[in-house]
C-alpha cells in the first residue's frame, strides 16, 4: 500500500479544502472539509478517540460527539470493516481502492466509489481527522420533512448510470429509504423489507432505495437478500431530506410526490412503516421471513 507522511509537523495535519493529502506550511494546518467534499486525494485517518467493538466479523464504532455528552456510533459490516483498518492516515481513498481492487479481483472505479462513500459517511458522524463533524441533534429525534410537503427534487442515477429525479416517482406511491451496502442496519432488516415487497406492491407502493456507494455494491448486497426495489445511486451528495440522519431513514412519498407519512428514523421504525402501509392496505404482513429453527 502506498504511504503518506505528516513529516513530523509540529500539528495534526489535516486534508486540504480539495480533498487531497495535506501539505505542510508555517501558516498552520487546514481548514476541516465538509463530507461531501472527500475525494480520491483524501487521507483518511481515525480520530484517537474513537472506540471499535467487534461483534463477530462486523464491528460498531463510538465517539462521544462534539460538545455533548451523547455517544455517536456507527456500525460496519465484515466488508466496512476491513476497509476501516485502512483508514489510518498512511494512504489516499484512491490508493486504498487500488490495493483493495488488487487483492480481490475487483473493479477499481466501484471499489474507490465505495470506499468513498464510507468515507463520507463515517466522517460526517465524526470519525476521522479532518472531518467536519455534522452537528448532532440533542432533545429528540430528527423530524424530517413535514407531512403534507413536497419531498425535495433530487438528481440520482440508476444502477445503469442514466439519470434520475424526483419527478420520475410521481403517479405512484413510494416507499423512499436511504440505503448503504455497508450498513450493517441495513443488512439486517434487508430479509424482513424483501419479503414485504408482494405486499407493498398490493398496496400501490414501490420500494425506491436511495443508496450510497458503488451500484456494483449495492446490487450484490440486494441479490443476497433478493430485495426487489428501484436502486438509485446518489453518488457524491446525500439527498436533502436524508443528510446528517445516518441509515437506513425512510419516507412515504405519495403520488403527487408530498410527503405522506412521518419520517421512519433507524432500522425499527423503518420496518414499523413498511408493515403499517401493508397493513392498512388489507394486504398479508409477511415481514419476518421464515428460519430454520
Amino acid at each position: 500500500m502506498a504511504s503518506w507522511s505528516a513529516n513530523c509537523a509540529p500539528w495534526r495535519t489535516e486534508p486540504d479544502l480539495n480533498g487531497n493529502a495535506p501539505a505542510t506550511s508555517d501558516s498552520g494546518p487546514t481548514m476541516d472539509i465538509a463530507p461531501e467534499e472527500i475525494g480520491g486525494g483524501f487521507v483518511p485517518l481515525a480520530r484517537t478517540d474513537v472506540a471499535v467493538v467487534r461483534v463477530g466479523s462486523e464491528i460498531v464504532l463510538g465517539r462521544i460527539a462534539a460538545g455533548t455528552s451523547y455517544l455517536q456510533t456507527c456500525a460496519l459490516n465484515e466488508t466496512g470493516s476491513l476497509v476501516w483498518q485502512c483508514f489510518d492516515g498512511s494512504g489516499t481513498i484512491d490508493e486504498i481502492a487500488a490495493d483493495v481492487a488488487d487483492v480481490f479481483g475487483a473493479d477499481i472505479e466501484a471499489v474507490s466509489a465505495d470506499i468513498g462513500a464510507l468515507a463520507r459517511e463515517v466522517g460526517g458522524a465524526g470519525f476521522l481527522v479532518g472531518v467536519q463533524e455534522q452537528v448532532l441533534e440533542i432533545g429528540g429525534a430528527p423530524s424530517g420533512i413535514a407531512v403534507g410537503l413536497p419531498f425535495p427534487d433530487f438528481e440520482a442515477e440508476d444502477e445503469n448510470g442514466r439519470p434520475f429525479s424526483a419527478q420520475q416517482l410521481r403517479g405512484r406511491r413510494s416507499l423512499l429509504v436511504s440505503w448503504s451496502p455497508t450498513c450493517s442496519f441495513c443488512e439486517l432488516i434487508a430479509d424482513d423489507l424483501a419479503d414485504l415487497v408482494p405486499s407493498l406492491t398490493e398496496a400501490g407502493v414501490d420500494i425506491v432505495l436511495l443508496a450510497t456507494g458503488g451500484a456494483r455494491a449495492n446490487r450484490e448486497s440486494l441479490d443476497h437478500s433478493n430485495l426487489a426495489g428501484r436502486l438509485l445511486l446518489q453518488n457524491d451528495e446525500i439527498v436533502e431530506g436524508f443528510d446528517g440522519m445516518g441509515t437506513p431513514v425512510a419516507y412515504l412519498v405519495d403520488e403527487q410526490g408530498n410527503v405522506a407519512e412521518p419520517l421512519a428514523l433507524g432500522a425499527t421504525e423503518v420496518m414499523l412503516l413498511a408493515r403499517g402501509i401493508a397493513e392498512r392496505a388489507g394486504a398479508p404482513n409477511r415481514g419476518a421471513r421464515d428460519r430454520p429453527s
